[in-house]
C-alpha cells in the first residue's frame, strides 16, 4: 500500500538531519549571488549611504546572534543589498521540514521602507500568502493591510522580525485562515472543512512529515506524489553517477483505477 511506503532513508533521516543542522551555520556570508532574483537591481560598485550600510550591518549582527535553529541566512559580501534566507517549516504545520527559499533586496531608502522579498515558488501555490509568482503577502512588507504595529516601523523593525513573521504567520498550522475575510471561521464547524479542503483539493497539499506524538500524516494524494517524486530524484542521482542508490529505493506500487461502469 502507498500509505505504508517509506523512502529508504526514512528511519535515519531525523537523527542525520538534526546532526547536520547543528553543524551548519545559521548565519554566514557568500561572495556573490549570481542567481539571485534581485541581482539586476544594482552592482558591486554602487554607493550607498552610511546610514543604509549601518542598518544592514546591525541586521547582520542580530541575525548572527538570534536566528532560531530553523532559519538560515546568507548575506552577500560583494552586494550588501542582497540576502537569501531558507526557512524550515515548523513541526505541527503542513510545511513541517519543508525548505522555503526567499531572496531579499534592501532598497536605497531602507530602512525607511521595508526590504523587497521574493519567494522561490517553483510555480506552485502552497499558501494564500505565497503566490506562485514569488509575491509575498505580509503587512510587515507593505504588501497587505495591517494596523500600525503590524506594518514596517523604520526605527524598530528588523530582518529577524520579518523572517520569524514569515515562518510564524504565513507558514502556520492552518494556512486556510490566511485567506481574506475567512479568519472569523477559524476553529468553527464552518471553517474546518474548508481548511482541510485547501490541502486535499489543491496544490496546497501538506509538505511535511508525520507530526510527532500524533497519527497525523500527509494525505494519500500527497504520499503518492512524494513516492513518485522520490523515484525521479533517485533516478537523476543515478544518472549523475551515484550508482549505490540504484537499488535502494523501490518504486512505489502502481495504483490501478477501475474505469469500467
Amino acid at each position: 500500500s502507498i500509505l505504508n511506503y517509506q523512502p529508504w532513508w526514512f528511519p535515519n533521516f531525523s537523527s542525520k538531519r538534526t546532526s547536520a543542522r547543528a553543524n551548519f551555520k545559521r548565519f554566514d556570508s557568500v561572495q556573490h549571488f549570481s542567481d539571485h532574483h534581485y541581482v539586476s537591481k544594482g552592482n558591486a560598485s554602487k554607493q550607498h549611504s552610511r546610514y543604509w550600510a549601518k542598518k544592514i550591518q546591525a541586521d547582520w549582527k542580530i541575525l548572527e546572534k538570534d536566528l532560531p535553529e530553523t532559519i538560515f541566512v546568507r548575506a552577500c559580501e560583494s552586494r550588501m543589498d542582497l540576502m537569501r534566507a531558507v526557512i524550515i517549516g515548523a513541526e505541527g504545520t503542513p510545511y513541517h521540514d519543508g525548505l522555503f527559499f526567499f531572496d531579499i533586496h534592501f532598497p536605497d531608502t531602507y530602512p525607511s521602507v521595508p526590504p523587497m522579498v521574493h519567494y522561490h515558488s517553483g510555480g506552485l501555490t502552497i499558501n494564500p500568502n505565497l503566490y506562485n509568482s514569488g509575491h509575498v503577502c505580509l503587512s510587515l512588507l507593505g504588501t497587505w493591510y495591517g494596523n500600525t504595529r503590524e506594518n514596517w516601523l523604520p526605527q524598530e523593525s528588523t530582518m529577524l522580525q520579518l523572517l520569524v513573521s514569515i515562518q510564524g504567520l504565513i507558514l502556520n498550522r492552518k494556512p486556510y485562515y490566511n485567506e481574506p475575510f475567512v479568519g472569523w471561521t477559524k476553529w468553527t464547524p464552518l471553517g474546518e472543512p474548508f481548511s482541510k479542503g485547501l490541502h486535499e483539493g489543491s496544490q496546497c497539499a501538506p509538505v511535511g512529515s508525520i507530526v510527532k506524538g500524533t497519527s497525523q500524516g500527509g494525505s494519500m494524494k500527497f504520499r503518492t506524489e512524494v513516492a513518485v517524486f522520490m523515484k525521479t530524484v533517485v533516478d537523476e542521482f543515478v544518472k549523475l553517477g551515484v550508482k549505490e542508490l540504484q537499488d535502494k529505493l523501490k518504486p512505489p506500487p502502481v495504483i490501478h483505477t477501475n474505469t469500467s461502469r
